[in-house]
């Protein structure tokens, strides 16, 4: 099978074609959409996609959709242990999600503001930095 860049976009043919992929059962191999498995099913290549659904609306919509199917299958079926939980992180970050601490008090607000955190991290190495000139002296 080549791949390689269509020079027509038949405006029923490929939609139709697009959505089947996307509403295709999944299998014990392919459990979600991806835009590498549409590229594949539609013999073009990634480019070509996303060149598709910046031109005809219909079939971005459906590249939407194949990618909301994708964040559901991921987040199932990385919750059910399916997935390798690494790999399930990383693909979601494509969906906007991030993995990110946020240390607060107890009524949310920040701990410190940015002027004081800067302040109390220049003492901190300060003090650290002069512990290092002291231990050396008298050996």
């Amino acid at each position: 099978m080549t791949v390689g860049r269509p020079t027509d976009y038949d405006p029923v043919r490929t939609p139709e074609r697009a959505q089947a992929y996307v509403d295709a059962p999944r299998s014990e191999t392919v459990r979600i959409p991806t835009l590498e498995g549409l590229a594949v099913f539609l013999n073009v290549s990634r480019s070509t996609i996303y060149e598709w659904a910046n031109k005809h609306p219909e079939f971005s919509d459906i590249l939407e959709q194949a990618m909301a199917r994708q964040a559901q299958g991921l987040i199932e079926n990385g919750l059910m242990g399916i997935y390798n939980a690494t790999i399930t992180k990383l693909l979601l970050t494509k969906h906007g999600y991030v993995d990110k601490q946020e240390i607060t008090g107890a009524d949310g607000s920040k701990l410190f503001d940015d002027k004081e955190a800067k302040a109390r991290g220049k003492k901190i190495i300060g003090s650290f930095l002069n512990g290092l000139g002291n231990s050396g002296e008298g050996n």
